[in-house]
């Protein structure tokens, strides 16, 4: 039953959905000597994982010792209920958010913005619906 995610068990179970995402640090140690010293009479030509998700949504994160840079995120998601563009869209704001985090780290959660530039912006030209209106004579703004 490796293709089927946990959540799918526990419905058809009869027991409703726990949960449907999963998030991940992957901080386990990571001994770079034994990548570059492989075994005597053994040579590795190829390897390749997999990261298939059960989940509607999986974020991992690897820290510099494992991704060889700062911080990776991936973000893994079943297109069945997840479009690639909903999925780039959450990373970003994720994105923003931790950004926010390392500029501000005093500020209360609650105080930052999730929402990307983009989308502040329409929701600026959104919530825009400032008009002058005449109402008996008296003028003003609404």
């Amino acid at each position: 039953h490796q293709h089927l995610g946990l959540a799918d068990i526990q419905r058809t179970a009869g027991l409703g959905t726990l949960f449907d995402t999963v998030t991940a640090y992957e901080n386990y140690p990571l001994d770079a000597a034994a990548h570059t010293d492989p075994a005597a009479g053994l040579t590795l030509t190829r390897a390749e994982g997999s990261g298939d998700t059960h989940y509607t949504l999986s974020l991992a994160a690897l820290p510099p010792a494992l991704s060889g840079a700062g911080l990776t995120l991936r973000l893994a998601h079943r297109p069945d209920r997840v479009t690639g563009d909903e999925a780039r869209v959450l990373l970003s704001r994720f994105t923003a958010l931790l950004t926010a985090f390392a500029r501000l780290p005093r500020a209360r959660v609650a105080s930052l913005e999730a929402a990307t530039h983009e989308e502040q912006q329409l929701l600026a030209r959104w919530n825009g619906t400032e008009a002058s209106m005449s109402v008996g004579g008296v003028s003003g703004g609404v």
